[in-house]
């Protein structure tokens, strides 16, 4: 909260932090010496009004003389905490348990309240923020469970239990952000990025069609088909879909020989030389 010089680092590159443990320590030095004297005042002045004390008691000295002594003394100590408070802010501490980064700064550096002194990861939780398409916010709750696999050397399937959803979506996006908490952090740094899989319903014997298969036009749905060696075109009615693929509800049937390169150049009832993949 203050700005200052640095006067020593306590903590180690890469290496876990409890909270409230010291990070970083400013020079405080004038401080410390303005509380000690302080102090001294204050010492003096407890024992200045414990003698008027016992002198008012057999009316040596009168009611103000005392109450302007004791006020005196509480005065110090106010002041003393006041310094305190101030020697505190020279400390900066660990909000949470966890793992610090690479430090930014070196004893000797001048810091401000808005230098960066190193990051802090927690170990215990992590969470996954998803930005969820408008039309799919609906089979997300609180509770559900989301599969996610992660951009990395590691990519097997991970869980993750949705905690909170923001209530208003994002007008220039019309996504909707979810958070989930993951059920092991093992191997996740912060961070990283993740394809999320949103399931909605299992279709046990969908019909799938590569994306690039389906043409779109204002008559709907187009898929060249091969029958006779030539190509012919059939209107799909298509279903769900997801990155890669197309669900298609009606107009094939299974077994069918499908065109999914070379769309532009294809015409129905031209010849076509099919090779299977």
């Amino acid at each position: 909260e203050v700005s200052g010089r640095v006067k020593s680092i306590s903590f180690r590159e890469g290496g876990d932090v409890r909270a409230g443990q010291i990070l970083v320590k400013l020079v405080d030095d004038d401080l410390v010496a303005r509380r000690s004297k302080l102090e001294q005042q204050r010492q003096l002045e407890v024992k200045r009004a414990e003698r008027l004390k016992a002198l008012k008691s057999v009316d040596g000295v009168s009611l103000e003389e005392l109450e302007t002594a004791q006020a005196q003394a509480a005065m110090r100590t106010a002041e003393i905490a006041e310094l305190d408070a101030q020697i505190a802010k020279t400390e900066v501490r660990a909000p949470f348990s966890g793992r610090v980064g690479l430090r930014q700064i070196s004893v000797g550096a001048i810091v401000s309240p808005s230098t960066p002194i190193t990051t802090l990861t927690s170990l215990g939780t992590l969470n996954v923020d998803v930005a969820v398409p408008e039309r799919y916010v609906g089979t997300v709750g609180v509770g559900s469970q989301l599969r996610l696999r992660l951009r990395g050397a590691d990519t097997s399937e991970r869980l993750a239990t949705v905690t909170a959803i923001e209530p208003v979506l994002d007008e220039r996006t019309r996504t909707q952000r979810v958070r989930a908490r993951l059920s092991s952090g093992a191997g996740v740094s912060s961070g990283m990025f993740a394809d999320v899989v949103l399931r909605r319903a299992t279709i046990n014997d969908a019909m799938l069609l590569p994306s690039e298969a389906v043409v779109q036009d204002m008559n709907g749905a187009t898929v060249y088909r091969v029958r006779g060696g030539r190509a012919e075109a059939c209107l799909v009615k298509i279903g769900a879909r997801t990155m890669t693929q197309v669900q298609v509800q009606s107009g094939l049937t299974a077994g069918d020989t499908i065109v999914t390169s070379g769309i532009l150049f294809v015409k129905p009832g031209k010849p076509v030389k099919a090779t299977v993949r």
